[in-house]
């Protein structure tokens, strides 16, 4: 309530400036001491006529402030129809738009073995990542994602299970909130050698 009759009191501060400011240049214009009882008739009538706008004025500004502002005025909260406060409304925008699917691992495996992605994809400015895995090979995988704080395979460390991905299927792979990591590889190990097929893995990045 304190901060409502601030508003008020401030609004009619600035018309009261106003009125004061008119009649002081009324008086200005009239000297106290007209030379003719015409001349000071005219002065007293002007006088009136002023008081008669400035309380038109302010009855005005009263009606504004109890209806909530002066119409067309932005206001800020707590200051309702106070001239020249202007409430500012910023939109930011901040959409999460997927990049391009990424491929990281194109290889037709024929070897007993552990093999790794091109490399670890950097997550460090995403939100979200995850990858598809489509395997054409005529033998199950199993997949482990690999997470560092550095662009490195060395020291990483297994980020959830080991999946498996049967022969001529196809998974995806997302991360969890609490699985982020700096920079996200794929490990890839075959307890059987593949004879036909290639397995492709792809990852894709949300910003």
């Amino acid at each position: 309530m304190a901060e409502k009759d601030n508003g008020k009191n401030a609004l009619l501060v600035v018309a009261g400036g106003a009125v004061g400011a008119g009649l002081t240049m009324l008086f200005q214009s009239k000297p106290a001491k007209a030379a003719t009882e015409s001349d000071k008739l005219d002065y007293i009538a002007d006088l009136l006529e002023g008081l008669i706008k400035a309380e038109v004025d302010t009855l005005a500004a009263i009606k504004n402030l109890s209806l909530g502002g002066i119409p067309g005025l932005p206001r800020l909260p707590g200051l309702p129809g106070v001239p020249g406060v202007a409430e500012i409304q910023i939109a930011v925008s901040t959409p999460w738009v997927a990049k391009d699917p990424v491929l990281i691992f194109n290889q037709a495996i024929r070897n007993i073995g552990v093999f790794f992605s091109d490399g670890l994809v950097d997550y460090r400015n995403s939100k979200r990542l995850t990858f598809k895995l489509e395997s054409s090979l005529d033998q199950a995988i199993i997949v482990q994602l690999v997470g560092n704080v550095r662009e490195t395979w060395q020291l990483g460390t297994n980020i959830g299970p080991p999946i498996p991905c049967p022969a001529n299927g196809n998974i995806s792979i997302g991360l969890a909130w609490d699985d982020w990591n700096a920079f996200v590889g794929v490990q890839i190990t075959t307890a059987i050698a593949p004879a036909a097929g290639i397995l492709n893995i792809w990852q894709v990045l949300q910003d």
